[in-house]
C-alpha cells in the first residue's frame, strides 16, 4: 500500500531471519543542554552504560548487537562527531568519527567490517 507520505510499505506474514534495528546514543536535546556563549570549542558527550544497555535490549537475543552501519548527527553547531566503544573500561577502536562534520551531509556509513558489541 502506499500511506500519504508517498512511501511504499511492503510487508509480510513470513518471519525474516534477520532483522534490523536502531540504537540512538547521545545527548537527548533539551532546554538544558547548552553551548555556552563565546566558547571557542565546547565538547558534549553522551554514555550509553553497560546497565541501560542490558535494560534496554533485555528483549534481545544474547549474540550482541551487530554493528552494520552508524548515522553520525548533530545539528548546525556540531563540528566533530565520534562515536567511542568501551569494553572492561578498555577503549575499543572508534565505531565512526567525523573530524569535518556537515550539517548538510548526513548519511548512514557503512562500516568496512561489521562490529558486534557483547552484552
Amino acid at each position: 500500500c502506499i500511506d500519504s507520505s508517498g512511501l511504499k510499505l511492503l510487508y509480510t506474514p513470513i518471519l525474516r531471519k534477520y532483522d534490523a534495528g536502531v540504537i540512538e546514543t547521545g545527548v537527548w536535546v533539551s532546554l538544558y543542554h547548552m553551548i555556552p556563549p563565546n566558547m571557542s570549542s565546547y565538547i558534549s558527550q553522551g554514555h550509553c552504560t553497560m546497565e541501560c544497555l542490558q535494560e534496554a535490549l533485555s528483549l534481545e537475543k544474547a549474540s550482541g548487537i551487530h554493528v552494520f552501519a552508524v548515522l553520525l548527527h548533530s545539528h548546525l553547531a556540531g563540528r566533530a562527531l565520534r562515536i567511542r566503544h568501551f569494553r572492561n573500561n578498555v577503549e575499543q577502536p572508534l565505531l565512526a568519527h567525523d573530524d569535518e562534520f556537515d550539517f548538510n551531509f548526513q548519511e548512514f556509513r557503512h562500516l568496512k567490517k561489521e562490529r558486534v558489541l557483547q552484552l
